[in-house]
């Protein structure tokens, strides 16, 4: 039981790695429905229904379920939001420093193949599963890396689209609408590479960084946000920078509007700034997981926390992380009474919390040229609304006939429109068409799926959503 919070608190374990996420032929051969992986979600599918059956003997209410996670943790709960396995199974979320990433199903095939390959060549693909099967599990983990080595995140096995447990890759679920939509809480650390990336960081360190990550004709912006200075102690600042917003901030915008924008429950953004307060850990700032201390009140019971050195700053951020956190289980909105007000997130003004002993629900726009620089850098497209219901003064529905359609729509446009482009994005926020000042569209040319159309006239934006069919 969390009793400082009047909640109850289930941790579950799920298998990891390759015996998380392994696909192979020999392991599809075994399986009803043909595909192999995502044992790992399997498990974590387990452990809500067991939540489901049981948690009323612990006193916890089966129709009241919040799932949380950090990291991995919040990758697997930003997955969950995309599996129609677990629909109903939960009913709120909470993502913090992670965001969804599911793999397809051919490259992870192609990963296992490979992987079994290095154990055994000969042998059909059942009797190379059967050998692995005998192999001491000791032998699969050491093959591993950190998933944060030099402040690069990298997971070396994934989910994949399955068409069973996955059916898609999650923004495009999410841009479609075919979600489970419950209140979310999202949000990342200011500092969130400082333990993983070099501890001494020289200038050309961080030319050499951005001339890794950023094509040619983004890197003069890039040393512009983030310079590369004239110390070791300002080319840390800006390696970390570029290490945290390329991979924390920026990626947490991006789930934080498309989800936003697609279904009816509330979003909520963090961003957890607090530092500790002795020096020989505030050099690192609010670095990957530090928020946890916080969020379960036990920093004072760390060897750094205890006694004299947690202060009145540290107490602070625990209770009210303890309750905005709470009340969010409890209700899916995490204010209350003697706390800052969180303001509703909402992709058009991207507001959040700033975590910290005197939390700040009074700001907007979050690192928002950093952010947009990252999206340059990936010709990352915004999400478009689904549903149509986040309040967005420049943003109207669009009306359009036939829906579903084999080919041709016609446009039912104000009559003030005059001059004016029309821009077609496939569910993976791809740009497949443009036209300019027509009232009629043909998609003959494009495969079946769910098509998303903007408008663009003078500030003005216009969206909806098509289904094209044969």
């Amino acid at each position: 039981h969390g009793e400082g919070g009047h909640v109850v608190v289930v941790t579950i374990q799920y298998r990891l790695g390759v015996l998380g996420f392994l696909v192979h032929p020999g392991l599809e051969s075994e399986s009803s429905n043909g595909k192999s992986g995502n044992y790992a979600v399997m498990d974590q599918l387990f452990a809500l229904q067991w939540i489901r059956d049981n948690i009323a003997g612990f006193g916890g209410d089966a129709s009241n379920v919040t799932v949380f996670g950090e990291s991995a943790g919040g990758v697997n709960t930003g997955n969950l939001l995309t599996s129609p396995l677990a629909a109903g199974l939960f009913h709120k979320a909470i993502i913090q420093s992670a965001v969804p990433v599911i793999t397809t199903y051919q490259d992870a095939k192609a990963q296992g193949i490979d992987f079994v390959n290095e154990f055994v060549m000969n042998g059909t693909d059942a009797e190379k599963i059967s050998y692995m099967r005998s192999v001491h599990p000791d032998s699969f983990s050491v093959r591993m890396n950190s998933p944060l080595s030099g402040g690069i995140v990298q997971s070396a096995w994934k989910p994949a689209v399955d068409g069973n447990i996955f059916t898609s890759h999650p923004e495009a679920v999410f841009q479609s609408g075919n979600f489970n939509q419950v209140p979310l809480m999202i949000g990342s650390n200011s500092e969130e590479m400082s333990l993983s990336a070099p501890v001494t960081v020289l200038p050309y360190m961080v030319d050499a960084l951005i001339n890794l990550s950023v094509p040619l004709s983004l890197r003069a912006e890039a040393h512009a946000l983030y310079p590369s200075g004239s110390t070791s102690e300002e080319a840390r600042m800006s390696y970390v920078g570029i290490l945290t917003d390329g991979q924390f901030t920026t990626t947490n915008r991006r789930t934080a509007q498309c989800v936003s924008l697609n279904q009816t429950e509330p979003v909520w953004r963090y961003f957890f700034t607090h530092k500790h307060t002795i020096p020989q850990l505030a050099m690192y700032g609010s670095y990957h997981g530090m928020e946890l201390f916080y969020v379960f009140n036990n920093w004072e019971n760390a060897t750094l926390g205890q006694g004299l050195l947690f202060k009145p700053a540290d107490d602070a951020v625990q209770q009210a992380m303890l309750r905005y956190w709470t009340n969010f289980a409890r209700t899916g909105n995490p204010n209350g009474t003697g706390l800052e007000n969180w303001p509703q997130y909402l992709s058009s003004d991207d507001c959040y919390l700033e975590i910290k002993a005197e939390p700040d629900g009074n700001q907007c726009g979050l690192r928002t040229s950093k952010s947009d620089f990252w999206d340059k850098v990936i010709g990352y497209t915004r999400c478009t609304s689904s549903v149509g219901l986040e309040s967005q003064p420049d943003k109207k529905e669009l009306t359009f006939f036939p829906n579903p359609t084999s080919g041709k729509i016609y446009l039912d446009l104000p009559q003030d429109l005059h001059d004016y482009e029309i821009f077609i994005y496939n569910s993976f926020g791809q740009k497949q068409q443009s036209f300019k000042n027509t009232d009629q569209i043909d998609l003959s040319g494009e495969a079946c799926g769910i098509y998303f159309i903007e408008i663009s006239s003078e500030g003005k934006r216009y969206t909806g959503r098509i289904v094209k069919t044969d």
